[in-house]
């Protein structure tokens, strides 16, 4: 109960920090210094959660998961953007896929469906954000794979940024990994809106990582493939021009909102890169 008294007055000083901020958003518009002050607060809101709000346990063991079926249409909205960049033929040979960015992991079970031969990696940089239920985003997401591991999958999440933490070798020697993001941040405004200091919105950070990656790899072998998402168009140009900065070739497609209608709220066109390094 005093780890509970602890949270809630703490979380309370965060919510006047975030509607405070809230109104900074507006203000930033007509003046470009409050953007800075914006970040700032972001800065201190994300370190409070990282070491310290984040790190108490107010929930033992995990959260329960409900019905397949509650998700049915989330899985058939990620399942159409993976069918756009990745082809049944090619999923088959993937043997591991890093998916950056994974918030709770609710749409693992459709990865898990699309690559069926691959080990999974979940790595969520903000997985210590707690939800009203007093669980933690990472607490979800470890029972998604929790839910994997029991049907014989290979499957981990990882609460850290992607581009210092150590990854597990889960197979030896992969020759086919899948790097994977679902609407990551290329821009900073995103990336504030949503929580996160503006320093998480260098997605070309995130793709040289990955490259660098697969240089220390002890297999020769190794392919690195790429799967992004992106909203929009604007957001689409940036990341074709991040991909090509780091030498990877592509195949681009455009899904429009009428290819998805009643299965997800967003009204922007997807664009789905699949990037690879010849």
């Amino acid at each position: 109960m005093i780890y509970k008294a602890i949270f809630f007055n703490l979380n309370l000083a965060l919510i006047k920090k975030t509607l405070f901020n809230e109104h900074l958003q507006q203000l930033s518009k007509s003046f470009p210094n409050t953007m800075l002050l914006n970040t700032m607060l972001k800065e201190l809101q994300f370190k409070l959660r990282q070491n310290y709000l984040g790190k108490i346990v107010l929930r033992k063991g995990l959260p329960k998961l409900g019905e397949p079926r509650a998700l049915q249409k989330e899985s058939a909205y990620y399942s159409k953007l993976i069918e756009a960049g990745t082809p049944p033929e090619v999923a088959s040979k993937i043997e591991q896929v890093i998916d950056i960015g994974c918030r709770n992991w609710s749409y693992s079970r459709t990865l898990a469906e699309h690559f069926p031969n691959a080990c999974l990696i979940g790595i969520e940089v903000d997985g210590l954000r707690r939800y009203w239920n007093l669980y933690r985003r990472i607490d979800l997401a470890e029972a998604y794979a929790q839910d994997l591991r029991n049907q014989n999958r290979k499957a981990e999440v990882i609460a850290r940024d992607f581009r210092t933490c150590q990854l597990p070798q889960m197979p030896l020697n992969p020759t086919l990994t899948l790097f994977c993001a679902f609407f990551p941040f290329v821009s900073e405004y995103p990336c504030l809106k949503w929580g996160l200091p503006s320093r998480f919105s260098d997605f070309s950070s995130i793709v040289s990582h990955s490259l660098q990656i697969t240089k220390k790899s002890r297999n020769p072998q190794l392919s690195p493939h790429w799967l992004s998402v992106h909203q929009g168009e604007w957001e689409a140009e940036l990341a074709r021009k991040i991909y090509l900065e780091n030498g990877l070739s592509m195949q681009e497609s455009v899904l429009s909102p009428d290819s998805w209608s009643g299965l997800w709220p967003s009204t922007c066109e997807n664009w789905v890169f699949s990037t690879y390094k010849e």
